[in-house]
């Protein structure tokens, strides 16, 4: 599914162009649990992100300042994350529900459910762009450290072996704002294109304009409102 947002893909072997997410637009049917396991994924990295705030550490009642490390509270981030994943489970459907109960149009909500969540695809791969950015460009120095010397026998095959892996970026104000400014990108990227992508989905199964925009109203106030969720959590404080 993920691969589907690309804007170029091979089909009867001819090569397409389109926007992101175009190929998803003619998927006609997917099923409800669909929204389940998207929801889940969306879940996963967002909470990764808010489980590291101080805000979520004052929700489990312990100090940041004298954290022991990740060991002592997987009991209180597992439960976290499965509720985090359920209720954005439910805040969806109650999103796609309420879009669609005050057009004039019949719609069988169970058909239509499954296609709608495909709009949270793009904000998953925005989370992961901006959440593990920062990991990216301290592990992608190693990998071309190791690409020279994948056996590790002292091989230097492109010369890339004697690269110093540094973090010293994370220091300068200047490169850290740089980096900021991408995950901030992003994630407003990320949603515009799921409300793009989510209205011609709805494109689809909609006939008048008007229930068109009617249905989307809702799902786009949670993209906004998810938008300032992920802004809040780059630019809150953390612990490491």
């Amino acid at each position: 599914m993920l691969s589907k947002l690309s804007l170029f893909w091979f089909e009867n072997r001819k090569a397409y162009f389109g926007f992101f997410g175009s190929q998803l637009t003619h998927i006609n049917y997917l099923p409800p649990l669909t929204v389940l396991f998207l929801a889940i994924i969306l879940a996963t990295l967002s909470f990764d992100g808010l489980n590291e705030t101080f805000f979520w550490f004052k929700i489990i009642n312990i100090n940041p300042l004298e954290f022991h490390g990740r060991s002592s509270v997987i009991f209180q981030n597992s439960i976290g994350l499965l509720a985090f994943a359920i209720f954005l489970f439910f805040i969806f459907l109650l999103t796609i529900y309420l879009g669609h109960k005050f057009i004039y149009e019949k719609i069988e909500f169970n058909k239509i459910i499954g296609i709608n969540s495909i709009a949270l695809l793009p904000i998953a791969i925005a989370y992961h762009i901006a959440h593990y950015l920062t990991t990216f460009l301290v592990n992608i120095q190693y990998f071309y450290k190791v690409l020279s010397d994948p056996f590790n026998n002292g091989s230097n095959y492109f010369g890339t072996g004697n690269i110093h892996v540094t973090t010293s970026f994370f220091n300068s104000i200047e490169t850290v704002r740089i980096i900021w400014l991408i995950q901030a990108f992003a994630i407003v990227f990320g949603h515009v294109i799921a409300v793009l992508l989510a209205h011609s989905i709805s494109e689809k199964y909609l006939k008048s304009k008007s229930s068109l925009l009617i249905s989307q109203f809702p799902i786009s106030i949670f993209m906004i409102c998810y938008t300032f969720l992920g802004l809040w959590i780059l630019s809150t404080p953390s612990v490491g």
